[in-house]
């Protein structure tokens, strides 16, 4: 009865997540795609701001509060590591089989940019997925619902992060929201199967959080802090303003 329990609460929560991915692609409707330079480097920091912040606080900060100590350094580096290593060899291949042409390198950063986000959606929706088994045998959902609620909110800037680019380079505005609502799809199979398959996931979160987590920060330093550089200081500005924002998310949430 409890497994039942749990995965209708576990619908609804990830659903939640995947709605407020959607709403922040959405946000391609409100803005232009004709952006200054200045607006561009300010929107690819303030993206670089919010995947580092996210990478911190939601991914490798998580994984340290399951496994901590020694054990859990190495673990979170080893994660941390081939995150980074796995999206450098993603690179490597787009580089070499998809894109050619004068558009190469900004079809390339949407396209790992887009990868790291899904990548680290996974580890989230098995994160509330792990929450609500819990919760279902004891019948507190409380803080199964603020983690549901808390990502969720942080979903947003993540959903802006990524289809606001696409636009600002050209695809359609139906697309863009298509390209930035699809990242958030991997969240509710990943916690429904986490309900599931509760125990053997809880053993293997803090590797796939930090996983995540290099990931992210890989085509942070890559891609989005080079673009966000050049004359003026705007992409540092919205570097800035992205991380704290992210960062103050996830503190006031809890």
């Amino acid at each position: 009865m409890y497994m039942k329990e749990a995965l209708l609460m576990t619908c609804a929560g990830a659903g939640f997540m995947l709605l407020m991915t959607c709403l922040g692609a959405f946000t391609v409707f409100i803005f232009g795609r004709e952006t200054k330079l200045s607006a561009q480097r300010f929107m690819s920091g303030f993206s670089g701001g919010v995947m580092i912040a996210a990478s911190v606080w939601s991914m490798i900060m998580p994984a340290l509060d399951i496994v901590g100590g020694i054990k859990g350094v190495a673990i979170i580096s080893f994660g941390i590591a081939g995150g980074a290593a796995t999206i450098a060899g993603a690179d490597a291949l787009l580089c070499k089989y998809r894109f050619k042409g004068e558009n190469e390198s900004i079809r390339k950063r949407n396209s790992l940019l887009m990868l790291a986000v899904t990548l680290h959606n996974i580890p989230e929706g098995m994160a509330v997925g792990l929450s609500f088994a819990i919760a279902a045998t004891t019948g507190e959902y409380g803080a199964a619902l603020t983690l549901a609620l808390c990502i969720g909110i942080q979903n947003f800037p993540e959903g802006a992060a990524i289809s606001l680019p696409m636009r600002r380079e050209g695809m359609t505005k139906a697309k863009s929201a298509l390209k930035g609502c699809a990242t958030g799809l991997v969240e509710p199979p990943a916690a429904i199967l986490a309900v599931l398959l509760s125990t053997a996931f809880a053993s293997v979160m803090p590797l796939m959080l930090s996983f995540a987590a290099g990931a992210m920060l890989y085509v942070t330093a890559e891609e989005l802090i080079p673009e966000s550089n050049g004359g003026g200081k705007h992409g540092t500005a919205g570097l800035i303003f992205g991380f704290i924002m992210m960062f103050a998310l996830d503190v006031i949430l809890g």
